[in-house]
């Protein structure tokens, strides 16, 4: 009888691989199509997004969709071939004074017509009181953006436009919980900050293992669940619950969520914005918001500039001026009305062009 040859190293090795190679394959089908392998929790679409006033945008998470006609409620927003709301942008003229109105969605214009924000209306004044002067002001504020998406869309696609000014408008969208992003925000987003957010899509062979692996996914949003559940306990989520800044976006799952932006993130970008316009010959302009419920006090916006000795307009004077109700110079809780951007704009063009305020 002959012996039976021993098997290889190799054999061995194939035939120990063989099981794990199927329990593998059939743990992939299963989560495949099964909600197991599915987020835990998701951010649910933002108004605008609902509206198809947004698209997915790689780059900045979304942006507005170009050459678009959405009617909102009693208004009519429109978007140009740039994805800005607003007119046209043609080529830069040589006497041309251009500025580029950075900001949420208070600069966007929520609530009222293209030709009734306070970067329209800041156009119209600066055209009034120079007429020997080519003056623009592009409307670059989209709704739900952070200081971050701003400065992002200035270093990718701002300075294109060749702005010889930039005015910069943010505040409570830094601070606003991470599940209030766009419907492409799973629970491994929700547990970043912007910042971290659009880091870590250049991590290529991740992005590829999410998209390709279920077994993958289902690791990562279970790690990224754990840690939103273990910052239920920090102080910071015992102390400021931002869900309160968004009522009408219950949070997922009744939870707590960190800031889109954190603090030490927000000087970062801060210096960045700076760094930047000096750095291609910017005139920067950096707008303190107020909003309804605002009180007068200091920040660290208002900090960094007096430390950085970068301009600043203060709006709560502006937008919370004596003697006028608040009814009036306010939409909602956030969002200036027609009234409030006419204001803004006006006492933007006394600052811009040097004239002191009125009694």
């Amino acid at each position: 009888m002959t012996a039976r040859r021993p098997l290889s190293s190799r054999k061995k090795l194939v035939f120990a691989l063989v099981p794990v190679i199927v329990l593998i394959v059939a743990t992939e089908a299963v989560l495949r199509v099964t909600s197991l392998g599915h987020s835990p929790i998701q951010s649910v679409k933002l108004p605008e997004e609902e509206l198809g006033l947004l698209r997915h945008d790689e780059d900045l998470f979304w942006s507005l969709q170009p050459n678009s006609r959405v009617p909102f409620k009693s208004i009519t927003m429109t978007t140009n071939s740039l994805g800005l709301r607003g007119a046209e942008v043609a080529t830069k003229q040589p006497d041309e004074m251009r500025i580029l109105s950075l900001g949420e969605s208070s600069t966007f214009g929520y609530g009222v017509e293209d030709d009734q924000t306070y970067s329209a209306f800041l156009e119209q004044r600066l055209r009034e009181a120079m007429p020997d002067r080519n003056i623009t002001v592009i409307n670059a504020g989209l709704p739900a953006y952070t200081s971050f998406q701003s400065l992002m869309y200035l270093k990718l696609r701002g300075l294109q436009l060749r702005p010889d000014l930039v005015l910069f408008y943010h505040k409570v969208n830094d601070h606003l919980p991470t599940y209030i992003r766009d419907s492409k925000n799973n629970v491994i987003g929700m547990n970043l900050s912007d910042m971290q957010r659009y880091a870590s899509r250049r991590r290529r062979v991740h992005r590829r293992l999410l998209n390709w692996s279920a077994i993958y996914r289902l690791a990562c949003y279970r790690a990224a669940y754990r840690r939103i559940m273990d910052y239920q306990a920090t102080d910071t989520a015992k102390m400021y619950d931002q869900q309160m800044l968004y009522a009408a976006r219950p949070a997922p799952g009744g939870l707590s969520y960190p800031p889109r932006v954190r603090r030490e993130e927000r000087i970062q970008i801060l210096e960045d914005l700076v760094a930047t316009c000096r750095a291609n010959s910017i005139k920067l302009l950096i707008i303190h918001p107020s909003y309804r419920p605002s009180k007068g006090h200091q920040c660290i916006l208002l900090q960094f500039a007096r430390v950085n000795r970068v301009p600043v307009f203060n709006a709560h004077p502006v937008l919370h001026p004596p003697g006028v109700p608040v009814d009036e110079m306010f939409r909602d809780s956030m969002h200036p009305s027609v009234k409030g951007h006419r204001h803004l704009a006006e006492a933007l063009a006394r600052f811009l062009l040097g004239k002191p305020e009125r009694d």
